[in-house]
């Protein structure tokens, strides 16, 4: 902020201080929109590591359903099965 009370002297100096008030609200209107957009940007990575953590868990989900409806029934085990009146 000191260089723009700096560049605001210079300007007063130069006697152009109707170009004062612009250039200190660009300066100032750059900085709210850097930290607007830098807010919009932690928004979007949460929303990104969100999404991606439920689609991760959505994929594990998935592999162990298939995992589980994988199951091979051998001769072996329908053997068991009879001996054991099943």
């Amino acid at each position: 902020m000191s260089s723009t009370v700096i560049l605001q002297q210079h300007i007063i100096e130069d006697d152009q201080a109707e170009n004062m008030s612009v250039l200190v609200t660009s300066i100032l209107s750059l900085e709210e929109q850097m930290q607007e957009l830098q807010k919009k940007l932690a928004k979007k990575e949460a929303e990104i590591a969100n999404l991606t953590t439920r689609l991760e868990n959505r994929e594990h989900k998935k592999n162990n359903e298939v995992s589980s409806s994988n199951t091979v029934i051998t001769p072996q085990d329908i053997k068991e099965l009879i001996a054991h009146g099943i």
